[in-house]
Parts: C-alpha cells; structure tokens; sequence
C-alpha cells in the first residue's frame, strides 16, 4: 500500500497500470485501479500471451498512455537491496508497442516500513527515473537483452540511492533522511 504514496506523486498524466485479473477484486486498492482505466489481464485465458499484449498494446496507441510495470511481479523480501528476477510481460508490451522502457528506481524500503519487522516509521523516500531504453527496431527475440539491461541499470540505482538498512532487531530506529 506504501507503493500507492509515491505513485501518486510520480505517476504522469495519462498513465495506467497493467495487472493481472485478480488485483481487480482487492478491496480499495482493486476498485481504484478500475476507476483509474488500468488495463488487467487474465493470466490463464485461452487467449495466448502474445495476443493478451498485443490487444494492451493496441489500447496503449490508441489512447497515447504510458504504462507503469511492476517487472518483478511479487515485492521480495530480501537481506539487503536486491531485485528479483523480472518478468516478461513489461518488456513483450515495449517492443510490440516499439515504445521506450523508462525505468524508475525507488529505495529499498525496508527503514521506512518493515512488514517483517512490524515497523512503519515513515520517512522520505527516493525516486530516481533512469534513461530511457529504446525499442525501436526491437523484436520479441530481444526482450531478454532488454530485461538484463533494465534489470542491471536498476539494480545498481538501488543500491546507490538506497540507506543502509537499520537493525530492528537490536530495537535499532531509522534516522531521519
């Protein structure tokens, strides 16, 4: 839920979300995404993947959006900043599309709030946008390419901008940022 603050200061006019099916039906969250036009996708439908985002792709031209991704799918819970494995479904979007990824970096957010630990402390967080990465020319062949150079330009962002992380389990508070 913390996702929704710094989405709601980041996010540009005209963009969206792309989400499976079932984030439709969370409570709040679910009903404001659907309000807000997000595009959701059924993830075992007969209809292939591809046909799934080349239909988002048309809605996506069509009504000159852009198109917010979490390439990760579930947040992970790591030890320190880290990423997990990305998906394909951002990137398949991109290149159908022949539009740019824009990748945006925030923070390890494990000082600010920690569901493992049971602690909302709050503080600042820090949001960088990185350079954009050209799809021109791209086909699906290069979707693996463009998911390491995105995963690798993001992941050194998050470990630059990123706090060291706080013990709670030495009663440790964070310091204000």
């Amino acid at each position: 839920m913390v996702d929704l603050c710094w989405l709601g200061r980041t996010f540009p006019r005209r963009a969206v979300i792309l989400a499976k099916k079932s984030l439709q039906y969370i409570p709040f969250l679910g009903w404001f995404m659907t309000l807000a036009d997000n595009i959701f996708l059924i993830r075992n439908n007969k209809q292939s993947i591809r046909d799934m985002f080349k239909e988002a792709s048309n809605i996506v031209l069509k009504k000159q959006l852009s198109v917010f991704f979490f390439p990760e799918g579930t947040r992970g819970t790591h030890e320190k900043p880290d990423l997990l494995p990305f998906k394909k479904g951002a990137f398949i979007l991109a290149v159908l599309s022949q539009i740019p990824i824009v990748p945006i970096v925030v923070m390890d957010m494990h000082n600010v709030v920690s569901n493992k630990y049971h602690r909302f402390p709050g503080g600042k967080l820090r949001v960088k946008v990185l350079s954009p990465i050209e799809t021109k020319g791209k086909t699906e062949e290069d979707v693996p390419a463009l998911m390491e150079l995105a995963r690798e330009c993001m992941l050194k962002t998050l470990i630059e901008i990123s706090p060291d992380r706080v013990d709670y389990t030495k009663g440790a508070k964070p310091k204000a940022q």
